[in-house]
């Protein structure tokens, strides 16, 4: 009986597997095109969307740039569809190259500005119900055309999209916009009062070279894009909303000879709603923390400079914090997220406020309250300067 248990034990797990219930139903990846970017722009008529996908090529992606003295093709294809609906689009990408678009990879999904202009919910609905898209796909506007964007090809990288996602997080990293996804993105649309806000991207001309440079954010009124906030008025929302980690402030030096630059190195800010005689008061409070990095000045720093420096770079803050509301209610969309703060704060006042959000918005009082703490000033303490 030992001897027999083990060819037991085989037979029994080989009769197990017969019953298992397999994959019949399963997509070959053979007969799927694999997607890795999205980018959509108005068709020819109003109700009509231009669809272009960038598409894989496995077998150029994966062969050297250089191989026997041959220069290696494009790793990628992007097709370009129209129809009436997205599924009607990606219907039509299937009869022209033969596959089955397979959306689990796309990273990134980009409006074109003409097509953002008329409203982008029509296309949020596909994205949402498709169970092959990733919540955390990245939204972008383009300056232009969408399917231009995809288009432009990278040194660095074999696919546009990578070379897209690169830049984004790069530029994320010190604070120049904040990253949306899909989820965030609709989790605004959905919000009674607050804007939905995305990265804007564009196309530079080096030469005869083209490049993508991501900045700025384009600021949506529910499902249309309405308008957008520059690099200044961007950090000043990040600010705010407690999405600024690192990144540069320049400041004029205290006997204004000069500039002094600063490292952020860690940020953090508190919103307070107020209702008082019926006017909407917002407190904003700003921590920041820098570290000197750079000077062209020859001011020594000693305790007094210090605190004017310090000052100085509080001044800056409140300026962008001031130039992004400034913006946001010129364009009467809050982009902050104001309204649903007071709503949460003041469900029963916010009943006389909510009808009338966009009128109450533009007039709110902001209370700042911003302090820098300048931390380390390198490995020198006197600045780089011969001695008179």
């Amino acid at each position: 009986m030992k001897k027999l248990r083990p060819m037991l034990i085989i037979i029994i797990a080989f009769v197990t597997l017969l019953t298992l219930p397999g994959c019949w139903s399963a997509k070959g990846l053979s007969s799927l095109a694999i997607v890795t970017g999205i980018g959509i722009d108005k068709g020819a008529s109003l109700d009509q969307l231009l669809l272009t996908i960038q598409i894989v090529k496995p077998s150029q992606a994966q062969v050297p740039s250089s191989e026997g003295g041959k220069s290696r093709g494009k790793a990628f294809w992007n097709a370009t569809c129209a129809g009436e609906t997205m599924i009607g689009a990606i219907r039509e990408v299937t009869h022209l190259i033969g596959k089955e678009p397979f959306l689990a990879h796309s990273n990134v999904i980009i409006f074109g500005n003409d097509f953002a202009t008329t409203g982008v919910k029509k296309t949020l609905d596909f994205f949402l119900r498709n169970p092959e898209t990733q919540p955390t796909a990245l939204i972008l506007v383009a300056s232009g055309r969408a399917g231009d964007i995809l288009n432009v090809e990278s040194e660095a990288e074999i696919l546009p999209v990578q070379n897209i996602i690169k830049i984004i997080k790069g530029a994320a990293a010190i604070s120049q916009f904040k990253v949306i996804t899909i989820n965030d993105f609709t989790n605004n649309l959905m919000s009674k009062t607050t804007a939905p806000i995305a990265p804007l991207v564009t196309i530079t001309q080096n030469g005869n070279r083209q490049n993508i440079y991501v900045s700025g954010l384009a600021v949506f009124k529910k499902d249309k894009l309405v308008g957008a906030l520059n690099d200044m008025e961007t950090r000043g929302l990040l600010w705010t909303t407690g999405d600024v980690k690192k990144g540069l402030i320049l400041i004029t030096s205290p006997e204004d000879t000069g500039n002094v630059a600063f490292e952020i190195s860690k940020s953090k800010s508190k919103v307070t709603p107020e209702i008082k005689d019926g006017r909407v008061i917002i407190h904003i409070e700003v921590r920041t923390e820098t570290n000197l990095v750079e000077q062209t000045s020859a001011d020594k720093i000693y305790f007094p400079v210090v605190a004017l420096l310090e000052e100085r770079q509080a001044e800056v803050i409140r300026q962008e914090i001031m130039a992004a509301f400034d913006k946001s209610a010129e364009l009467s969309a809050d982009i902050f997220g104001f309204g649903d703060i007071v709503y949460k704060n003041f469900p029963a006042q916010w009943q006389s406020l909510e009808d009338h959000w966009d009128e109450v918005y533009p007039r709110i009082d902001l209370v700042l309250d911003i302090k820098v703490t300048m931390r380390e000033t390198g490995l020198v303490t006197q600045p780089v300067s011969p001695e008179k």
